[in-house]
């Protein structure tokens, strides 16, 4: 520790302020940082050093998803046209280099010679990540009290909304725990195709530097949310062996102002999303499953995780196992490999399907046919192998799965497909764990080939 970080923490301390050192290898870009930092809780920034045209020096911290529009900034921050500081002005005025660049270094320009901006968005969070004036560690403190040490040392930011270029979706790291080696981890973000916030899972094995790695889609069932699978799914050793990223979104939204089923079923509303998008009001403001599964969730897994969008997997289980075969099956050449546990293979013909689809479609049978894997077979829709399992013990087949519908579709179309009738298993975890990691396997064999 150097007498600029002794005297970082002495400053916080008297301020009263509460912080936690996480110490890593030296990070020097944003990939770098999401590798060794992504398992602490908040959100992550990046800061630009500018110069004006007037010779005024400017630090700009945003959250690190964030592609800044330097040429809307202006605007934005009351500066004139701007472009990016050298690295010997920056250790000038703020005792730092490159890889090291922090807002926290405002304690090191006695002359007051930068300006401070920090992005809003910085500001709503609960918690906000920065080092502590070496590229080794994070920092992390609350919003406010990095405004409270900022303010101690004279230096007022500007907090604005920074322009963008494009959509900047910002992850908010809910928990991170490792797990044979890898980091699993729940994230949150504001959905634009919901509306509302939304939670999810990933579990990243460990990997070498800037390696991508295939990546597996869990969809669950009714009733759950990410955690049943994250908690009780059993992935975390196989993904490790097999050098899978793994990801499992919520059901539904959920939130205030999010309507549910009226008399509170299970098997409506919250909690059942069907995976579709939702035509009759009200729940067609915020059930849109279909484009966050299919488009927003993968954009930004994209974003913060090292997934190669080439190498992509689904499965699931009941209801997420008819989400698993629908998305797969409506884009072609998009997943290599689809799997699921005890499907509904066609909710036009089960209690459970046509309530979802009645109540979220509306009457028009026609229009929930995209959402029907046996129709979408029947159709001409073509998967290039396919693997279900499903217990024979499970008190959901008879009425609600219809198995043999999914059977009779394959083989009246020529579709390859392996369906497994386990026995004794029925519809739970207890089920699914034992499967868990044959499932992986298959799916990493068309993966990797």
């Amino acid at each position: 520790m150097n007498d600029a970080e002794a005297r970082l923490y002495a400053d916080l301390a008297a301020l009263g302020i509460d912080y936690e050192v996480y110490e890593h290898a030296a990070v020097f870009t944003v990939e770098d940082s999401s590798q060794h930092t992504r398992h602490i809780n908040g959100a992550h920034t990046k800061n630009l050093f500018l110069k004006d045209k007037a010779g005024v020096f400017w630090l700009v911290t945003v959250p690190d998803d964030a592609r800044v529009d330097l040429k809307a900034l202006p605007d934005a921050v009351g500066c004139g046209r701007v472009s990016f500081g050298n690295a010997e002005d920056m250790q000038k005025l703020l005792g730092i280099s490159p890889g090291s660049v922090t807002a926290l270094a405002a304690i090191n320009d006695i002359g007051r010679a930068v300006c401070l901006v920090l992005d809003e968005r910085l500001a709503k969070a609960d918690i906000i990540n920065c080092h502590p004036l070496r590229n080794s560690a994070t920092l992390s403190l609350a919003p406010n009290d990095l405004i409270r040490a900022l303010t101690h040392w004279r230096h007022i930011p500007i907090v604005a909304p920074i322009p963008t270029l494009g959509a900047c979706m910002t992850l908010e790291t809910i928990s991170t725990n490792t797990a044979f080696g890898g980091a699993q981890g729940v994230y949150k973000h504001s959905s634009t195709a919901t509306g509302t916030d939304m939670t999810f899972s990933v579990y990243v094995p460990l990997r070498e530097p800037g390696a991508k790695l295939p990546v597996v889609w869990y969809l669950s069932g009714l009733t759950c949310t990410h955690a049943n699978v994250t908690d009780k799914g059993e992935y975390r050793r196989a993904c490790a062996e097999l050098g899978l990223i793994f990801v499992a979104p919520d059901t539904s939204p959920r939130g205030e102002g999010v309507p549910d089923d009226p008399d509170g079923a299970y098997d409506f509303g919250l909690g059942a999303g069907f995976y579709v998008d939702v035509l009759v009001d009200p729940y067609a403001a915020h059930y849109r499953m279909r484009t966050y599964v299919e488009s927003e969730l993968p954009k930004l897994v994209a974003e913060h995780f090292p997934v190669d969008t080439e190498r992509q997997a689904i499965m699931g289980h009941s209801m997420g196992g008819h989400g698993a075969l629908t998305v797969s099956l409506r884009n072609p050449g998009h997943y290599r490999s689809t799997s699921a546990f005890a499907p509904i293979v066609s909710p036009m013909n089960c209690p459970w399907g046509e309530k979802a689809l009645n109540g979220y479609l509306g009457s028009d049978r026609t229009l929930w046919e995209e959402y029907d894997a046996c129709t979408l077979i029947r159709n001409g829709a073509r998967l290039p192998d396919l693997l279900v399992d499903q217990g024979d013990a499970d008190n959901f087949l008879t009425e609600q799965l219809k198995t043999h519908l999914l059977v009779e579709a394959c083989e009246v179309a020529g579709q390859k497909a392996t369906v497994r009738m386990q026995p004794g298993y029925d519809h739970s975890y207890y089920f699914i764990s034992t499967f868990m990691a044959e499932h992986l396997a298959w799916h990493a064999e068309r993966l990797k080939a």
